[in-house]
């Protein structure tokens, strides 16, 4: 992400909330095991948490990793990034 308006750090801004830097939080100390129990840690509704999910996936944050449980697919959110580096030319 390179940004240089002010509409570019207002949109990195919202990526990087603090509901989405929490949840980056959780994913990273408590693992767990499906998006739906990330929503229970969060006290989040699960779709709101699912959008936050897919769109920090889209930019290689979070990465989801497919298991079955009970003939079920588990989606468990893991951090897919050691480091977040932000240029900004000013």
């Amino acid at each position: 992400f390179k940004g240089k308006s002010s509409s570019d750090i207002s949109n990195l801004r919202q990526l990087l909330s603090d509901e989405r830097a929490k949840l980056i939080h959780i994913v990273k100390t408590k693992k767990p095991s499906s998006i739906y129990e990330l929503a229970k840690l969060l006290g989040r509704d699960f779709k709101a948490v699912r959008y936050d999910i897919k769109l920090l996936e889209s930019f290689g944050i979070i990465e989801l990793i497919s298991s079955h449980k009970q003939g079920r697919e588990c989606l468990a959110p893991v951090i897919g990034v050691d480091k977040i580096v932000i240029n900004i030319d000013l």
